[in-house]
């Protein structure tokens, strides 16, 4: 017999309650996920936590007045891991997203955003890549290049499998395709990257991608 599939579950949090409201409709509407509950701030959003632990994604605002975006998604990446988080602002600093992503966010887009790039956004989030629009990852890697110290305390050493592994997976191959060019499995793919990820303490492909080239590893 075959066994259905849960549809995703999504929570907002913005302190602005019509843009909150908005947008929780708008994915409502996407007839893809259920939206099952939005709050303007962290206490509530720890509330409604409890009821709702095995939350796929939370849609999280950056600017709120009691808990930054950032404070919420390093809180969200300790206390709820398997909880993705996406950030939404109508500001786009390419600072604020380093640090965003940073914390723990799997992506960010901007408020202003298509409809068909929200639902993109999420979709991708979801699978567990990370999303970033073209103009978002150029300001992303511009404030990661010109900052001193963004990957200052990271000076490790990697094996000559996992530097293999980074300079495919800053190329557009998928983990399966890079899994064959490094004549691996998927699951070695997935240690590797575990490995590298942690030694350099990032979270996102587009990340690797600034350090590897700031590192000379390309």
């Amino acid at each position: 017999m075959a066994t259905s599939r849960r549809t995703p579950t999504i929570a907002l949090i913005d302190d602005h309650i019509i843009v909150r409201k908005a947008i929780a409709s708008l994915v409502e509407a996407f007839n893809e996920f259920n939206v099952v509950f939005d709050v303007s701030n962290f206490n509530d959003l720890k509330l409604k936590l409890k009821e709702n632990r095995t939350l796929s994604l939370l849609l999280m605002d950056i600017r709120m007045p009691d808990k930054t975006g950032f404070e919420v998604a390093s809180w969200m990446k300790e206390n709820f891991p398997l909880t993705k988080v996406l950030a939404l602002s109508s500001e786009s600093d390419g600072f604020s997203i380093a640090k965003v992503m940073r914390s723990g966010a799997k992506g960010f887009i901007s408020k202003s955003a298509d409809p068909t790039e929200l639902l993109f956004a999420i979709q991708t989030v979801l699978k567990g890549d990370a999303y970033l629009s073209q103009a978002d990852f150029n300001a992303f890697s511009d404030a990661i290049q010109n900052s001193t110290d963004y990957f200052a305390d990271q000076k490790p050493e990697f094996t000559a499998k996992e530097e293999e592994f980074i300079r495919w997976a800053c190329t557009s191959l998928s983990y399966p395709e890079i899994a064959d060019k490094m004549i691996v499995s998927i699951n070695s793919v997935g240690d590797y990257r575990a490995s590298v990820f942690n030694k350099v303490g990032i979270h996102t492909r587009q990340e690797l991608a600034v350090y590897a080239a700031k590192n000379h590893i390309l």
